[in-house]
């Protein structure tokens, strides 16, 4: 469970204070009728005059101290989520004041690609996000907590928030209001799995530790024969069972094997003619593949590392993350397709190239997933698989097999509808 520090709200420049029935205005004009129905010998007046005007007195602060000691802040019951997965939000209020709160609104904007399950959304935010409204009263030292159930209906990096309170005095004359900015909660929304990807046995032969041409390197869990013991052998190859066993130093040969790293290079590009034809759908279904790729791969013991050309900007990290088989490397894979975009700044071949030397290690293979194929990605994936690196295509869409001689294609249906 994903726990988030509470926000104080008592500060008094985040707060507005607004009259509803007894304005400024109003104040004044009451003043001066007390004074003209006192002066004029008028009691009936002047004293219900000056008793509005001591309620009055006595809601301004009262509203004025209303969201003074409140504290609020946003629980999820997950930081990260898959589409489709249901999720709980938790809107804790304590009052730790000895002051009542006869009511209190609460105002918190649920992001896009959320979908709000209980409670009703009463006004469209920003981007699509709606404003989730609930209403509540606190008692002196009182916790409430409010819970909603949300659906995961896109993937992404969502931020909840900014969360607006609203209170004010019992007889409804005056509202106090906080705007909340700060410690927004966040969350993760991985993308869905496709179906089990039946070309993972297939990339068998091309992605593993296979024998290498041209030789790689000695591998010892590979062995293949022995032989008698000649000079210049290195000592960590002799095979002492064998040496006892004959009674003169024997040496164990293996054969060579290449790294069974895999690099997954995720074409993000989807437009094919002009920059109005990006394929939303399509875009979901290369990123569902190469997460269960990613999956079935790393379940097969492979270490797994991506290139990927349509993260954000800010997000250099993610960029290019390096090979690795560790119970973490999944859910690193599977945050940096969370937050690919469909913009893409920077051609892949381009991206693979800058990081090639901290990715790619000797032997490791390339599996290209893509529904759309620049030529400069062709080229590039042309070119590595003529240098002798295993490269793969995994088609999602219509690519053309004739724009990468050379290179292993492998055609599978759309892994999931755009959400």
């Amino acid at each position: 469970m994903a726990t988030f520090t509470p926000i104080d709200t008592s500060a008094p420049a985040r707060g507005m204070l607004a009259g509803f029935v007894v304005s400024d205005l109003t104040v004044a004009a009451l003043i001066v009728l007390a004074a003209i129905g006192a002066a004029a010998d008028r009691t009936l007046p002047a004293v219900l005059c000056a008793l509005v005007l001591i309620l009055s007195l006595l809601a301004r602060l009262w509203a004025r101290a209303a969201l003074e000691g409140v504290h609020y802040h946003c629980e999820a019951s997950c930081a990260r989520a898959f589409q489709g997965d249901e999720l709980v939000l938790t809107l804790t209020l304590e009052n730790r004041k000895r002051l009542p709160v006869p009511w209190l609104l609460i105002s918190e904007q649920v992001p896009s690609g959320l979908e709000l399950l209980d409670g009703e959304p009463v006004a469209a935010g920003v981007l699509g996000s709606t404003w989730l409204v609930a209403t509540t009263a606190l008692a002196p030292r009182e916790r409430v907590r409010l819970s909603y159930r949300l659906r995961a209906v896109r993937r992404g990096h969502y931020r909840f928030g900014p969360a607006r309170l609203s209170g004010g005095d019992p007889f409804g004359f005056y509202e106090s209001q906080r705007m909340l900015l700060q410690m927004r909660a966040t969350l993760v929304v991985y993308p869905r799995f496709a179906p089990r990807v039946p070309a993972v046995r297939a990339l068998a032969r091309p992605i593993g530790d296979v024998a290498a041409r041209p030789r790689g390197i000695d591998d010892p869990t590979l062995p293949v024969s022995v032989r008698e013991y000649r000079r210049g052998d290195p000592a960590r190859a002799i095979d002492w069972k064998a040496t006892a066993r004959r009674g003169a130093p024997w040496v164990r040969l293996n054969d060579a094997s290449v790294s069974g790293a895999v690099v997954l290079v995720v074409e993000c590009e989807t437009r094919t003619h002009s920059i109005w034809d990006d394929s939303p759908r399509l875009l979901e279904s290369v990123l569902s593949t190469a997460a269960t790729l990613a999956r079935d791969l790393l379940a097969a013991g492979h270490a797994v590392g991506m290139v990927a050309n349509g993260v954000p900007p800010g997000d250099h990290a993610r960029v290019a993350i390096a090979p690795g088989a560790g119970p973490g490397q999944l859910p690193l894979l599977l945050d940096a397709l969370a937050r690919v975009q469909p913009l893409v700044l920077k051609p892949l071949a381009v991206l693979l190239d800058a990081h090639a030397g901290r990715v790619l290690s000797f032997g490791a293979s390339v599996v290209c997933v893509a529904g759309v194929l620049p030529a400069a990605t062709a080229a590039m994936l042309v070119t590595r698989a003529r240098r002798g690196t295993r490269t793969v295509l995994v088609d999602v869409g219509e690519v053309d097999a004739a724009t990468v001689p050379g290179v292993r294609v492998l055609r599978l249906p759309p892994a999931q509808e755009a959400a």
